[in-house]
């Protein structure tokens, strides 16, 4: 997590110091020199009077700051906006096209210029099969399955198809 912990760091610091005022105690160093950093004026005042989703409110906002927006852009586009935010607030402007004007800088308030025509190569139509919509062959595309062959045949119509391969495996036996 992206956490805010400066506050913490902070409160760390504060101990150091109140650990390093206390060893200059003991020792006996000079305390009259040290007391003027024992206190300190409070800028902020208590939170007493804030209510609980107020100060709530607060610590979300310093432990997570707002985002910007997601706008889809790139790291990249990102890094050229920010360099042209910059560059307009050092005062570096870009170079304006008044200022450039060559013959490859198009104008569109300049007189207009007769058009161009480009000449191009159409291909001759395609034309469709003439078989496209006609039967090739007599056969039919699929041969239907006897009913005997289907996932829960009926009792008659699976007898009758094992009737007629033991038929054509006798005859071809025979031959």
């Amino acid at each position: 997590r992206k956490a805010d912990i400066g506050d913490v760091e902070d409160a760390m610091e504060d101990d150091r110091l109140v650990d390093k005022l206390k060893r200059g105690s003991v020792k006996g160093k000079g305390q009259d020199d040290e007391e003027g950093e024992l206190f300190t004026v409070d800028t902020e005042g208590s939170k007493e009077h804030l209510s609980a989703k107020t100060r709530r409110e607060i610590a979300r906002a310093k432990l997570f700051p707002p985002k910007a927006p997601k706008i889809g852009l790139s790291a990249s586009e990102e890094a050229k906006i920010a360099r042209a935010e910059g560059a307009l607030k050092t005062g570096k402007s870009q170079p304006s096209s008044s200022s450039k004007k060559g013959p490859d800088v198009f104008d569109l308030w300049d007189a207009p210029i007769a058009p161009v025509k480009k000449t191009f190569h159409h291909p001759p139509p395609k034309q469709t099969p003439k078989t496209l919509h006609q039967k090739v062959s007599a056969a039919p595309a699929v041969l239907p399955a006897h009913e005997g062959q289907s996932m829960n045949p009926q009792t008659e119509a699976y007898e009758e198809l094992l009737c007629t391969a033991a038929a054509k495996q006798l005859e071809a036996e025979r031959e």
